[in-house]
């Protein structure tokens, strides 16, 4: 994740606007219907409730050399404490994804966040918002299970992914440089060696069509080569990004290791308000903080889109969704909080599907039904619907349910 340009096969999220009309189109908070009878199985997640407290070692790799630049070892008690968070995040957004019958602010939220429409004379899942509820039940359910030590889908190894700060773990490598084999030897072609461009076509087709174009790592720990369009954290605008699965090369005698999505964070994502340029986006202390009775909004609200709420802990909520994406359908088409808004209550369906692949999007609806759920004693809790400000709960219900 990073707020700017995304890269092209590593995963790498504002301004302020108000726009609340079509948001839901449902009233009363109606039962499930006996048409609707096939979406009741689909309502509940396998794992709703994810551990209070999980714990980085026990779902991620840190690796046994904690001199390493690339280490994560020395920042272990800040992802704890990120994981705590993220707990928090995924429950508050798989309560409201299993509440959505009997809560119009969860509706509100689903709708707002990731474009489910609901069919308000039915009661029910609107018809053209079929796929997209049953997608974001599969990426809820998919971060439920790897909080809960159950690990990603389909894995391609026995070992949890990989955890990486800083990018010192990838060399950068050129295209012409010779490519290693099952042994780390060069591949010897007629009087030369196979090259990386000949030996990864496909990346390297890409690199030629994109700008900036792919650049090639080699990663010693993973034994594999990876490929970014971002330098990895020498962009200094970036946050953090999640590996692709590994590319197999058609050449059978090119090194191919398996190992499953990982993470990487720059420092950017430490301390966003620090870094040149600074940035205030995912830059709130703490979860706690941003529910406390001095920051949660209150009337007159203050001019501060939802991302300025998201705490450090919401990157890495970002990128538990390319994680435990195994079949890297997710991406980053909407890193705008006014772009993923937008899309989210599109006119056109296709489009409002694109949002359940928005990593960020997830951030968003789970960072706004925490801020739902948990409003101050004595504060009346807020929805956010758009990019904008947010409106008093019971006001939005009674307007837009």
């Amino acid at each position: 994740m990073m707020f700017s340009r995304p890269s092209t096969l590593l995963a790498s999220a504002c301004l302020l606007a108000v726009c609340h009309a079509g948001v839901i189109s449902r009233s009363g908070d109606v039962g499930l219907s006996s048409t609707n009878a096939t979406l009741l199985a689909r309502v509940q997640l396998p794992n709703p409730v994810v551990p209070a407290q999980p714990k980085t070692t026990n779902l991620f790799t840190l690796g046994d050399d904690s001199s390493a630049d690339w280490s994560c070892v020395s920042k272990e008690s800040t992802f704890d404490s990120w994981l705590e968070e993220v707990a928090k995040l995924q429950t508050a957004a798989a309560t409201a994804f299993g509440t959505w019958q009997t809560d119009g602010g969860s509706r509100l939220l689903l709708t707002a966040w990731l474009g489910i429409k609901f069919d308000k004379s039915a009661g029910t899942v609107d018809s053209s918002s079929t796929a997209a509820f049953s997608a974001v039940q599969g990426r809820l359910a998919g971060i439920s299970q790897f909080l809960n030590g159950g690990g990603v889908a389909s894995p391609l190894t026995n070992q949890p992914p990989w955890l990486l700060c800083g990018d010192s773990w990838g060399s950068l490598t050129p295209w012409n440089e010779p490519v290693k084999d099952h042994d780390g030897d060069f591949i010897p072609v007629g009087d030369n060696f196979l090259t990386v461009a000949q030996a990864f076509p496909a990346p390297y087709a890409a690199s030629q069509s994109t700008s900036p174009g792919l650049q090639t790592y080699w990663v010693d720990i993973l034994d594999a080569y990876l490929w970014d369009s971002l330098q990895l954290c020498q962009n200094t605008k970036r946050y953090a990004a999640t590996s692709k699965r590994p590319y197999t090369s058609p050449n059978p005698q090119v090194k191919a290791t398996g190992f499953d999505r990982f993470p990487f964070f720059c420092d950017r994502a430490f301390s966003p308000t620090t870094q040149s340029p600074p940035s205030v986006l995912h830059s709130m202390s703490s979860l706690a903080n941003a529910v406390s009775s001095g920051t949660y909004p209150a009337q007159p609200f203050p001019q501060k889109g939802l991302d300025q709420w998201v705490p450090l802990s919401g990157t890495l909520y970002h990128e538990l969704v390319h994680i435990t994406d195994s079949a890297q359908t997710s991406g980053d088409p909407y890193y705008n909080l006014v772009a993923a808004s937008k899309a989210s209550v599109n006119s056109d369906q296709a489009t409002r599907l694109s949002v359940t692949n928005n990593a960020e999007s997830y951030v968003f609806f789970a960072m706004a039904a925490y801020m739902y759920q948990n409003p101050p004693s004595g504060t009346p809790a807020v929805l956010w619907l758009s990019g904008g400000y947010p409106l008093i709960a019971t006001d939005a219900i009674a307007k837009y349910t």
